[in-house]
């Protein structure tokens, strides 16, 4: 078993920051396009609540990811075994001062998060960085009509426990699809590339990632070389992930308030 791990690692072949740039920049500006211009004008035109058209596009956007993490990890000739899989993308027990460079995420991620939501309606005012007047406030902070409580993206929540199966699912696919692609498979490529410099370019391509909320990139932008250089020093693909998670489990919990009224 051993020597399928180590055959799996030794054929990682290293990433140029232009391909890095280039795969991240199709999906995100992809799916920029789908968010900014496709679905405004399908909710203007039909009425249908937001709400209904982003969970689709959300999901689907994470699950490019996770497909082609999954896809190049493949190519690579690895076997599908845990072992193997293991190895390959960092999915190590975090043990020792590991779970230092945890702290240290979760401790930026955390500074990180209180600051969109205090500079939030601030940035996303300013017309370069402002989205769409059809957007909802969890996505657009400077919405006149604010958040309200019930409600999430134009929805009524009390009841229907099929959006919190949706989005908790959309949840998994998020976290999973983005940090495998992008802590699992493309990082360690990149360190053969870049070596110990290589958190620049990654922090780069997860900003660019996010381009779909420009106003959000103000403050993830220093911060994702931050966490790329905190990442690639911990070497441990749940790291991220488990920051991450917690992160991005703040709407779960909301979405569950909602649904039991």
């Amino acid at each position: 078993m051993e020597e399928t791990v180590s055959q799996s690692t030794g054929k990682l072949k290293p990433i140029s920051w232009q391909l890095s740039v280039l795969l991240t920049l199709i999906p995100a500006g992809a799916a920029a396009a789908m968010i900014h211009i496709a679905i405004p004008r399908a909710v203007e035109r039909t009425g249908t609540p937001f709400l209904y058209y982003y969970l689709p596009w959300w999901i689907g956007y994470m699950a490019i990811y996770l497909v082609a993490s999954l896809v190049g990890y493949h190519l690579e000739g690895n076997a599908w075994d845990w072992p193997t899989l293991k190895s390959r993308f960092r999915l190590h027990s975090i043990r020792g001062r590991v779970w230092l460079w945890f702290l240290a995420l979760l401790g930026t991620f955390i500074v990180a998060i209180l600051l969109v939501n205090f500079l939030g309606p601030q940035l996303s005012s300013i017309p370069f960085l402002r989205m769409p007047d059809e957007f909802p406030p969890e996505l657009n902070p400077s919405h006149p009509e604010g958040m309200q409580s019930g409600i999430f993206m134009g929805v009524a929540l009390q009841g229907k426990w099929w959006i919190l199966a949706v989005y908790f699912v959309g949840w998994l696919i998020n976290i999973f699809g983005e940090e495998f692609w992008f802590r699992g498979y493309l990082l360690p490529r990149q360190e053969r590339e870049h070596g110990s410099r290589a958190w620049i370019t990654h922090g780069f391509i997860w900003a660019l990632n996010h381009i779909w909320q420009l106003w959000t990139l103000v403050i993830l932008f220093p911060y994702s070389f931050l966490w790329s250089f905190v990442i690639q020093r911990g070497r441990n693909t749940w790291i991220p992930i488990l920051v991450h998670g917690l992160g991005n489990f703040i709407p779960v919990v909301g979405i569950l308030l909602g649904v039991m009224g």
